[in-house]
Formats: C-alpha cells, sequence, structure tokens
C-alpha cells in the first residue's frame, strides 16, 4: 500500500468513526426529543424544534456538497456550515437562559435541552468532519490544499468574535 492510500484508508476510518459517534449521539436525542415533542409546554416544544431542524438543515446541506461533487467551492461551503451550528448553537443556549430566567420551563425540562442541545451540536460536528473527509474530491494533495483553506477553530471563533461586536455595534 503507498502513502497516499494509507492516507486514504485513515481519513476513511475517522469518518466511520464520525459517523458512528454521530449515531450513538441520535441515540441519545432520540428519548428526549421523543418525548418533548408532544409536551404541553409549548417553550419546550420549540425548542427541541430547533434542535430537529438544524440537525435536519446539516445533512440538507451536506447532501447538497454531495451533489456538486467535483466542486471544490463546495467543500468550502462546509466552512459557513460549521459557523451556522455554532451560531445556532450559541442562539440555543441564549434562549434557553431565557426560558430558565423567565421560568417558562421546569429545571427537568432545562436540563434535557442543555444535554440534547449539546447532543445536536455533537451530532452536526461529527457529520460535517465526515461529509469533509468523504465529500472531498480529487487526489491527495487536491484535498490536503482543500482542508488548508478550510477554517481552524481559532479562525472559527475570531470570525464569531467578529460578529458579535459588530452586532453589538449596530444595536447601540
Amino acid at each position: 500500500m503507498t502513502s497516499e492510500q494509507a492516507e486514504e484508508l485513515f481519513e476513511l476510518r475517522a469518518a466511520g468513526r464520525d459517523i458512528v459517534e454521530a449515531i450513538k449521539d441520535t441515540k441519545h436525542l432520540q428519548k428526549n426529543l421523543s418525548n418533548y415533542l408532544n409536551a404541553d409546554n409549548a417553550e419546550v416544544r420549540q425548542e427541541y424544534d430547533a434542535i430537529r431542524c438544524q440537525v435536519a438543515r446539516v445533512m440538507r446541506q451536506l447532501d447538497d456538497v454531495r451533489k456538486e461533487g467535483e466542486d471544490s467551492a463546495a467543500i468550502l461551503s462546509i466552512d459557513t456550515l460549521k459557523l451556522e451550528i455554532k451560531e445556532s448553537d450559541n442562539q440555543f443556549d441564549h434562549n434557553l437562559d431565557g426560558l430558565v430566567r423567565k421560568q417558562l420551563i421546569t429545571p427537568q425540562m432545562a436540563t434535557s435541552l442543555m444535554n440534547d442541545g449539546s447532543y445536536a451540536y455533537d451530532v452536526s460536528k461529527h457529520l460535517i468532519k465526515m461529509g469533509e473527509i468523504l465529500f472531498s474530491t480529487g487526489s491527495m494533495a487536491i484535498r490536503e490544499a482543500e482542508r488548508s483553506l478550510a477554517l481552524d477553530d481559532e479562525e472559527m471563533a475570531l470570525l464569531m468574535e467578529d460578529d458579535i461586536n459588530n452586532q453589538a455595534g449596530a444595536n447601540r
């Protein structure tokens, strides 16, 4: 096996692990999701709908990337998806904080939402990592170049911070 083939095999194994982790997190998420989707409390139902929508949006956008195939810009669009799930996670935390402060949900509901929001975020991250590996095309050198152009966690944090600062300035 050549070193390029060994590297590709390693990446495929990593993608497989990401899929398994996403499935495990989905299993944990499913119990409370099924329970609270029919709850009498409209606020908790709304938050669980938001969780479902986030995961569905990630899957739909990854499917779009898959369909675009050879277009290297499609892989780079995953950066946008990463930012979207981070922003969605921050918004989820903000909403949860407001619901708790206003006592619109019970402490048990808040705990479930915190855990399940975390599971949904993890599912999304694992699916995105899997997509970066499985949907990149071309030679190993081209895939490496695409990944080097992609935002890392530090760059994403800086972009998020800039966005928050710009929003705060606009609200003044």
